[in-house]
């Protein structure tokens, strides 16, 4: 795993089960930021905070997978960076409730 060090990763289904495993573990192994795509809200809250707390950089996006147009989209602002300017240090939440 350690090509994944100071690489930004995607994770889809990354707020609970084994998408947060990966998530957290390449996290620990190096991984600079960690980008989660969930359809569950209230999961990806959580596991934002939980690894915010941590110390590691998350950047959650509610969305759901099976729905095309919602992940081209989404990937598209995530090509753009435009996720970077739509955090702080102080607020990594300010997003994840939008739809895209």
């Amino acid at each position: 795993m350690t090509k994944f060090r100071d690489k930004t990763v995607l994770i889809t289904g990354g707020a609970s089960g084994i998408g947060k495993l990966m998530g957290r573990k390449l996290l620990e192994k190096g991984a600079s930021k960690l980008i989660i795509w969930d359809i569950n809200p209230e999961f990806l809250h959580k596991t934002t905070e939980e690894f915010s707390e941590l110390g590691y950089k998350v950047f959650p996006y509610e969305l759901d997978v099976a729905n095309t147009e919602m992940v081209i989209a989404t990937g598209e602002l995530v090509k753009k960076g435009s996720w970077k300017s739509r955090y702080s240090d102080k607020q990594r939440w300010g997003c994840c409730g939008q739809r895209v």
